[in-house]
Order: structure tokens, then sequence, then C-alpha cells
């Protein structure tokens, strides 16, 4: 991984720190106070990197905020610290026209001492207003650029407290406001951020019952007698079951996996008056006296998911150990033995943070709810087509836009086994890719009688090239896959485009689409190891999609 560090605090500081706490980078440090001409002229190095890490002192930046007084106009200051703020927007839109990098951007950080109270109320606006409303112009900045993601100082200052945070003597010195136990959050937070990025966050959480949701062992107790409530030791598990549902409607999938009696575990669930995870939010449920890594394995298959996109959460140490020899893809949350400590732990857990949240994201669980009733349907007829015809499957096909690419880099970067080339690309990327009138980008849309599946295919034509066809596991088994292409060759073949060639990178994780062009009338023209290379000549007739697919 490539990292290259320009901004106007001591940049050889940070990149120590971080060499110490994310070794095996290669780390790249500009000039202090030359990121200007780093950003909006990139040259050597600084024009290949991965990751961009732009670390500013605000108060360099701009030190009227941080000078705030009686007498001062808090609009002019606003307007100031807006015109600061574009400065730095269109160096990273600069940066962003030679490099595909993400942006990691230090946020603005406030004093350390506030005269909250005193001077404030003296002050036709107080200073931490100041503070916030800088703060949203800084947060909008960022929401409005591709790929460009803020290191919140404030964040971590408050985590260690102020009185940590700064280094006084370094700052008036060598320009590092920093103290080294802010240096080592600072890049433990990054390292943390860059993570997601490459390894993407989990999908599903699935949790024990016993001594987790709730204190107690249901079985032994029986359902009145479990532990949990609004005070003393039940307020725990209900704060951290309040924890869960906020990554729920994030859009993260929960499962069950608990040793336990089926009857009494729904009956807490679905009666108990302070149960906040109720079972309409359970994607699947494994109560039963099986071993637990057999059950992850049977959810996994069972929600089409990898194991490496699981959370298990499990107040057990020996069933944690279980899982961890039996399935080292799953990771695993080590619950403290104090039930207090719960939402903590989990809320330090970076493993679930989102990258973007779609609408997508918050409407997945509403699909895998749908999908069971799909596959419900299913089992009752006896021929897959029927039940297919009479699905009333409708899709939509459309040139990406701005409002749902979001969606697509998701379908670029989460999705394996439908995915040609597995190629990943970022917002940005795509987004200079087709500034090229010659290359494309197509997503579909689906839904049915059951409900909406949302945005679920994505292909990426490169002038007369299919460099990505990806679909969303969630769709398999409809063959909407070839309605996809079918439109998308047609479309082509009307803009006068005679030959098309298309390319399979094997991967290890889609091998079930290793001859799908084939059937959809390519020909093999080059074949190796590193993959296989087929064309079809568009002058020809195209195959059409199934029957039971309209295109809307």
């Amino acid at each position: 991984m490539k990292l290259g560090i320009c901004g106007n605090t001591a940049l050889e500081n940070l990149a120590d720190t971080l060499d110490k706490i994310y070794p095996g980078n290669d780390i790249i440090t500009g000039s202090v106070d030359s990121f200007d001409v780093e950003l909006s002229s990139p040259f050597g190095e600084f024009c290949d990197l991965d990751f961009c890490i732009l670390s500013l002192d605000w108060e360099r930046m701009y030190s009227p905020l941080f000078q705030y007084s009686y007498g001062d106009d808090p609009q002019k200051l606003k307007d100031g610290f807006s015109e600061c703020v574009n400065f730095t927007k269109n160096l990273i839109t600069k940066f962003r026209n030679t490099s595909n990098a993400k942006v990691l951007i230090f946020t603005p950080l406030s004093n350390n001492f506030l005269p909250t109270g005193f001077i404030d109320r003296l002050l036709p606006e107080p200073i931490q207003s100041q503070y916030n409303e800088c703060h949203r112009i800084f947060d909008t900045m960022c929401r409005s650029l591709p790929d460009v993601y803020p290191v919140d100082l404030e964040f971590l200052s408050n985590r260690i407290g102020k009185l940590n945070t700064f280094d006084y003597d370094k700052k008036y010195l060598f320009n590092c406001p920093y103290s080294p136990l802010m240096l080592d959050e600072i890049a433990l937070h990054i390292k943390s951020m860059i993570s997601q990025f490459i390894n993407y966050p989990v999908k599903c959480i699935v949790l024990d019952l016993d001594n987790t949701l709730w204190g107690g062992v249901v079985g032994e107790t029986g359902p009145d007698q479990i532990i949990l409530s609004d005070n003393g030791c039940g307020r725990a598990f209900k704060d951290f079951q309040a924890q869960i549902v906020r990554l729920y409607k994030q859009g993260i999938i929960l499962a069950i996996c608990s040793k336990n009696n089926t009857c009494d575990a729904l009956e807490v669930m679905e009666t108990n008056p302070h149960m906040l995870i109720r079972p309409s939010m359970i994607s699947s449920f494994r109560i039963n006296w099986d071993n637990k890594p057999q059950n992850l394995i049977q959810i996994a298959e069972e929600l089409n998911i990898g194991l490496s996109s699981i959370l298990f959460i499990d107040d057990s140490p020996s069933e944690r150990e279980m899982v961890r020899n039996a399935l080292p893809e799953i990771q695993i949350l080590d619950l403290p033995y104090d039930p207090a400590l719960y939402t903590d732990c989990l809320s330090k857990n970076h493993s679930y943070w989102p990258i973007e949240i779609t609408t997508d994201d918050t409407a997945k669980n509403r699909y895998i709810t749908s999908e069971k009733r799909r596959q419900q349907a299913a089992k009752i007829e006896k021929k897959i087509e029927t039940y297919l015809r009479n699905s009333q499957i409708t899709v939509t096909i459309a040139k990406a836009n701005d409002t749902v690419l979001p969606r697509i880099v998701q379908l670029f970067n989460k999705t394996n086994q439908f995915n040609l080339t597995t190629r990943r690309y970022s917002q940005s990327a795509l987004q200079k890719l087709l500034t090229n009138k010659e290359n494309h980008l197509f997503y579909m849309d689906m839904k049915d009688k059951y409900g909406d599946y949302g945005t679920i295919a994505a292909a990426l034509v490169l002038k007369d090239t299919i460099d990505s066809f990806i679909l969303s596991c969630r769709a398999f088994g409809k063959s909407a896959e070839i309605t996809f292409a079918s439109f998308i060759l047609s479309h082509l073949k009307a803009h006068g485009v005679k030959q098309i060639k298309a390319e399979f990178i094997p991967s290890g994780r889609n091998n079930m689409t290793k001859y799908f062009y084939r059937s959809i009338g390519f020909t093999l023209t080059e074949s190796s190891p590193a993959g296989k290379l087929w064309t079809i000549d568009l002058q020809n007739e195209i195959l059409n999609g199934p029957d039971w697919i309209t295109i809307t």
C-alpha cells in the first residue's frame, strides 16, 4: 500500500508513528506547507498513491476561528472559514484530475480550553457554536467530493482527553501540535479506515442469546426471569441491544445462533417489553443444540454471503474459541466478562463501519425478508419457470447517474461470485472513465410482486470491451444477467458497434461465471491461466433474455 502525507504540520512525525503502528506500507512524505503544490500539480511518487493523507492544522489554516472574541463578527468569521475550505476543495479537485487515490483529511480541532459560560454569554454567538458551524461547513465539503473522508480529530481528542492531546513545545518549535499519544490515536484511526477499504465492512452480525442479549439462561430461569430492564444490570443488556439496532438500521444483517430451546428463546424475543431486537429483524435463525461452526456455515449459505462477511458475538470464550479455530475467516467480537462493557466493546469495533450508506443498505433487511417469501413461494411451485413467470419480475436498465453511482461502487467492491473480472473501482475512478464518451456504465434495478431488489447489476464497457460485468447474489437464479447482457449488446449494436470483446479473470471466488460469456453467444478467442478473452459479432442475432422478465 502506497500512502502519501502532505500538509502544514510536521509530516515526518506522523509518518514515523504510522509506520510503527501500521508497518509494511510505502509512506511518502511531502514538504511542510507545500501541500498546495503537491495537490494541484502532483509529481513524482505523489502521482501513484493509494491513499493521500492531508494533515492540516486548521489553526494555521485559518487562525481567526481560534481567536474569536468579543466584538468579532461571527458571520465574517464563517465566511472566511468557508473561503479557506473552498481553497482546500479546489486543491483536492485538481489532485483528483490526475490521481484516483482516496483522500483522508484532518478535521478542525478545537482549543484546549473554551471559556464557555463566561465570555460566551457576552458574544453574539457562543464559541462552541462557531466551531460546530465550521465543522458543518468542512463536512459539507467532504461530502461533496468523491472518495474524500474526514479523519475526525475532535472525536479522537475527546477519547483521550484534551489535556492529553497537544504538545505545545513541539507545536511552536517543529509545527507538530499533537502529543505522542494523540499521534498514536491518529495513526490507529487511519489504519482502521484503510482496512475498511481493503476488507470492506461486515455484512452480518450473528448473535448468541443467553448472557449476550439478556442476562441469565432462559432455559433455566424461564422467560419471565431473565435480566433485561431499564435499570441496573438489565439496562446494560438493553443498551447493548440498542447499539445493535443502530447497526441494523444502517443495513447490517442480523442472525441468531444460540444453543437453546426455540420456544423459550422466541417467547422472550416476541413478548418481553424491554426486548429491542424482535424476530422480524432476524434474517436467519439457528436455535438448536448443534455445534456453532456448523450453524454459522448454514447461516452463510442461507444468506448467500461469505464467512468473512460475518461478525460473531457470543459471551462464551469457549464457543468463540471453537469458532475461531474451525472458521478463521469469521470475525469475532471478544466480549468482556462484565456486561456493562458490552456496548463500549462493540462501539470500538470498526469492522462494521460503512464506507457509504445507500438506500440499498437501509433496505437490505427488507430485501432479505422479501427473498424468504420468494423462497417459500418457490417451494410450492413444482416448476421453477412457472414460479418465475408468476413472480412478475420487472427490470429497469439505464446508464449510471450520480444518484446510483455510490451503490454501483459497492457492487464493484463487494461482489465476488458473479463478477467476471473482480476489478475494483472507486467512485472517482469511474467518474474519470466516464468523461470519455466512448465508455459506458450500465446498471439494472429489479423488483417483483414480493418486493424491490434495488440495484442488482452493473457493467462497465470501455470502448469495445466489457471490462466488468457484475450481478448481486440476491438476484441469482432468475436469469436476470441474460436480460442485462442482451440489453447492453443491443444498445451497443444500435449505436454502430460491430464487435464486442469481454474479459474473464479468475479470482478463486468467481468460478461460477467462467463460461457465462459462452452461454450468451460469445466465442473464446484467447485463453491463459490469467484469464479468457471472448468476442461476439453483433451483426449476428443477439440472444434474448427470458420471457419471464419485463424491461420497463
